[in-house]
């Protein structure tokens, strides 16, 4: 199918690809959804989303799917709030994210993937609250959903539920400029740890323009959410924190984490369609040489860095955390994780004594998340609310009085 390349306009009418946004339209928020094949779960959000009368968000739905159907949906709707580009020839993961990113407008922008959810009319609340504070930022507790269609080999009845355990909490006073140094001494093959992000949490428009205009992407590296938490890392003053759920991250079987949950995050990175054209050419000698999510992570985390020229205010990626993640959790990579380790700037002397720390801090986790993985399969009412699709996670939320 040849591209068709519009967009949906706040008065009806079809512009430009890629026109700027207003830079004073009275939104305060701009939730942008980069979606691809998954339509199903993209409806139910969007939906459950236009049930709210406020008028101070928009949404905005960049489409890469191998067919337009989604056209027809959008226009069914006939609501101003509503934005969609639809674009038909391959793009990385990381162009559709910033396609729907850079046609945001409102103040602050969050950014899901098509089968999370975020609680909308809490989340305007607080990003008033931020916008008289001057923060430039806004994190708090992210809940996880698993839609119907995830399975897992050691727990039955996995999917179709909302977790009452949030995957990172409340963190007063937290300064996000340590918070990126820890993360990149882990070279982040722990995660992005909470650190402030437009994947699932809440950026000012501000701070995603200075990002653009440095590096030409608010997503410097090729997995997106490592990529825009360090590429902004350097650029967050303040971030407001909060103790109530804002986001709901939906894992259903076509997403990264669904694969995650269902052990199919790994392979050659090659044959990763989704990443950049140029991830091959461009992969750093020290991370082993396989697709997963922590070789991944530091891989992005590297080239968000050199892209930022933060790299005097954010520190040196360490390699110790990242092979011992890999061993750990992809020891069938051993030959290319040995590879990568004669080619880490630090000797082995050192690197052996953090890579067995590193172990003993995956492993004590791992250990958490096994005993949370049996609470799960020996007392499911009491782990989680069923729940058949996100729009019911978020009533379901709603209905709850506490989620710590």
């Amino acid at each position: 199918m040849c591209a068709r390349n519009w967009v949906k306009s706040d008065r009806g009418r079809t512009v430009k690809e890629g026109s700027t946004p207003a830079t004073d339209s009275g939104l305060l928020l701009s939730i942008a959804i980069p979606t691809k094949n998954r339509q199903p779960y993209l409806i139910n959000l969007v939906d459950e989303l236009l049930r709210s009368d406020r008028q101070d968000f928009e949404i905005v739905l960049q489409d890469n799917s191998d067919d337009d159907q989604l056209f027809a949906y959008v226009a069914g709707l006939d609501d101003a709030r509503v934005h969609y580009a639809y674009v038909g020839e391959w793009i990385s993961v990381v162009d559709n994210c910033d396609a729907a990113v850079r046609r945001c407008s409102g103040d602050y922008v969050c950014m899901l993937g098509d089968d999370d959810g975020v609680m909308l009319d809490e989340a305007l609340e607080e990003m008033a609250a931020a916008k008289r504070e001057g923060a430039d930022a806004v994190m708090g507790p992210v809940l996880l959903y698993t839609w119907p269609d995830i399975t897992h080999r050691n727990i039955s009845g996995l999917g179709g539920k909302l977790y009452r355990r949030p995957l990172f909490g409340l963190r007063r006073n937290a300064d996000p400029l340590a918070d990126a140094r820890r993360v990149v001494a882990r070279s982040g093959a722990m995660g992005l740890e909470g650190l402030p992000c437009v994947y699932q949490g809440f950026v000012g428009r501000a701070v995603l323009d200075e990002v653009a205009a440095r590096t030409g992407s608010c997503f410097p590296g090729a997995s997106p959410d490592m990529a825009n938490a360090i590429g902004i890392a350097s650029f967050v003053k303040q971030c407001r924190w909060v103790d109530r759920p804002l986001v709901i991250a939906g894992h259903s079987r076509s997403s990264g984490a669904g694969r995650g949950t269902m052990r199919e995050h790994r392979g050659s990175i090659a044959e990763q369609r989704h990443l950049p054209a140029d991830t091959v050419q461009t992969w750093h000698p020290q991370i082993p040489f396989f697709w997963s999510g922590p070789t991944i992570y530091a891989q992005s985390l590297r080239t968000a860095i050199d892209r930022t020229g933060t790299g005097a205010a954010l520190g040196v990626p360490g390699d110790a955390c990242l092979y011992s993640a890999c061993f750990i959790f992809e020891r069938s990579y051993a030959t290319d994780i040995r590879a990568a380790m004669g080619n880490s700037r630090e000797g082995i002397v050192t690197l052996i004594p953090k890579m067995i720390y590193y172990a003993l801090v995956i492993t004590a986790k791992r250990a958490v998340q096994f005993k949370n993985n049996m609470f799960v399969r020996f007392f499911p009412d009491k782990a989680a609310i069923e729940a058949a699709s996100i729009a019911e996670a978020i009533v379901a939320v709603r209905m709850q009085r506490r989620w710590r």
